[in-house]
């Protein structure tokens, strides 16, 4: 009985997550911005409330999550933006593959779209 009643002491004065989040996404109309909104959607029917905070991408996006005075607590990044890893925050994982491609000034020349 003693170790139940120990362990309902220990879960009560362990807080529960928040219920409201703010999410650096990026511009109006990025793909960041589009992806946010559908995380707010899929969190709404969870009763959690996400609140849009747009940015100008993905450098600003890092400094507010490492700023804990921004009230920021999750947000797209982009890996490389950094030598190392800003302090105190953590990936969950990949959301988007950028594919990124180079060509030379003879070809964009050729074909007037670069």
């Amino acid at each position: 009985m003693a170790i139940v009643l120990l362990i309902a002491v220990v879960a009560s004065l362990r807080p529960l997550p928040s219920r409201h989040l703010t999410m650096a996404t990026g511009p109006p109309g990025s793909a960041y911005a589009r992806a946010g909104a559908r995380y707010r959607e899929i969190l709404a029917r969870e009763g959690v409330h996400l609140r849009l905070l747009p940015t100008n991408g993905a450098v600003v996006n890092e400094a507010l999550l490492e700023d804990q005075r921004s009230g920021v607590s999750v947000g797209f990044v982009q890996a490389g933006t950094r030598d190392k890893p800003p302090r105190g925050v953590v990936s969950l994982g990949t959301v988007f593959v950028c594919i990124a491609g180079r060509f030379n000034a003879r070809y964009c020349d050729s074909m007037r779209t670069c």
